[in-house]
């Protein structure tokens, strides 16, 4: 269920990172209180875990910058574009704000206002989605970042989680998402140079799949070959082997 983020009233926040054993601020507290145990009482809202995320953003970017009006902006920002799809709370999703509130500012100062580079933290991905639609980017290595953000091979790796979606269990597309990239960028990588008619032709082919002959992801695209345009198996690796082992 997506729910959309409401601001607080129009008002100067005073971001505070916790103390360790204590809880500086009644927000900060509701961050932490299922990981941390902090003490007292606080109303949480159906989206408090997602709200707690950007609180988290602005809170880093106040500690290490002492800018409160950039701070304000970035939570104003994340409010626009960042949407929350969780359904009943659950301590867990207080992952994303946790993480977020322990990074170092060495880390806050290469993230800047990047708000998609603090995202990237475990726990966002399971609570957040891009109001625009663009997949959360997710923190990996090189083939699962790529397959993840480039603009061509999400689109593709997106298509094949709404098929798993509408074929299987019927969840959420966007969970089934970093589930396929993530096994794909075991052995396939993105093409650069992929074009838009690229992608086009390979998510026209995709969508005359009917559901009984969908199985797996991964077979589906190794199978069509206009998709080889935009993603395709690491076949060079596997034919130099031989090679080598002579």
């Amino acid at each position: 269920m997506k729910r959309s983020l409401t601001p607080k009233p129009a008002r100067k926040l005073a971001w505070t990172r916790p103390h360790q054993g204590a809880c500086a601020t009644a927000l900060a507290c509701a961050a932490l209180f299922a990981l941390a145990g902090c003490p007292g009482s606080y109303e949480m809202e159906p989206d408090e875990p997602c709200r707690q995320a950007g609180f988290a953003i602005a809170s880093r970017t106040q500690a290490c910058t002492g800018d409160a009006d950039r701070a304000n902006a970035l939570y104003e920002r994340f409010v626009e574009e960042y949407a929350c799809r969780i359904g009943k709370l659950n301590k867990q999703q207080y992952r994303c704000a946790y993480n977020v509130n322990a990074l170092d500012c060495q880390q806050v100062e290469t993230f800047g206002d990047d708000i998609q580079q603090y995202l990237t933290e475990e726990g966002c991905y399971q609570i957040l989605s891009r109001k625009d639609g663009t997949p959360m980017p997710v923190k990996g290595d090189a083939a699962l970042v790529a397959l993840t953000t480039d603009a061509e091979c999400s689109q593709v790796v997106f298509r094949l989680a709404e098929l798993e979606s509408a074929c299987g269990s019927g969840g959420d597309p966007a969970d089934y998402f970093l589930l396929i990239a993530t096994d794909l960028a075991l052995d396939h990588s993105c093409q650069e140079g992929a074009s838009a008619s690229d992608v086009a032709a390979c998510l026209a082919d995709l969508d005359q799949v009917r559901c009984i002959d969908f199985s797996v992801g991964e077979e589906l695209l190794n199978t069509t070959s206009s998709c080889q345009a935009v993603i395709r198996p690491n076949t060079q690796a596997q034919e130099i082997a031989p090679e080598t082992a002579k």
